[in-house]
């Protein structure tokens, strides 16, 4: 966004709230105080009702800092609740992760708890039987392509679940040393 500011292609940020500029007090207000108004930009804050073309910057200019400062102090106090509350929940054995680990399902009565998945569990097992033989992963992930057993990403593709990965796949997956080697190493 920066870029497209200090190159003129914007004229003016609107947000939600303060809180949505920046979480660093500093640097919000940085922004509204010297930023914006240099470059002529215009700073709107809907539910904070403000906006840099009808604000009274003698008015504001106790409020903005110190609403930035809350909002700073916020998100940190609510950033270290959460991960007391994941710490936790590990600790008690809960899983707290979004997808499971190929081999393991989320159990239907508690989605805190991880059960092995038959299928995929049966499949990890011949995956550390094929390693003890002295398979290499490439020659166990081949194998695998071989008996046309589906990959970790068509598996959850098959079983509905919304997963999206930023590695580029063919039309479909296939097993890969990568894939073995994870499987192999993740505790």
């Amino acid at each position: 966004m920066m870029k497209d500011i200090e190159a003129g292609h914007v004229d003016c940020v609107i947000v939600k709230d303060l809180s949505r500029l920046g979480r660093d007090y500093i640097e919000a207000g940085r922004l509204i105080q010297k930023t914006f108004p240099a470059f002529s930009v215009r700073f709107i804050a809907l539910t904070d009702h403000f906006d840099s073309l009808t604000a009274d910057y003698n008015e504001t200019s106790l409020v903005v800092p110190v609403k930035n400062f809350v909002n700073d102090s916020y998100s940190r106090d609510i950033s270290g609740k959460v991960r007391s509350h994941q710490k936790i929940k590990r600790e008690k054995g809960e899983f707290i992760g979004s997808f499971t680990v190929f081999g393991y399902k989320k159990s239907e009565d508690n989605r805190n708890q991880l059960v092995p998945d038959d299928y995929a569990a049966d499949i990890v097992k011949k995956i550390f039987a094929w390693k003890i033989e002295g398979y290499s992963n490439l020659a166990i992930a081949k194998r695998l392509d071989e008996m046309g057993i589906l990959s970790p990403m068509e598996y959850k593709k098959l079983r509905g679940e919304k997963f999206q990965t930023s590695f580029v796949t063919e039309a479909k997956a296939r097993w890969s040393s990568v894939a073995i080697k994870r499987i192999l190493t993740n505790e």
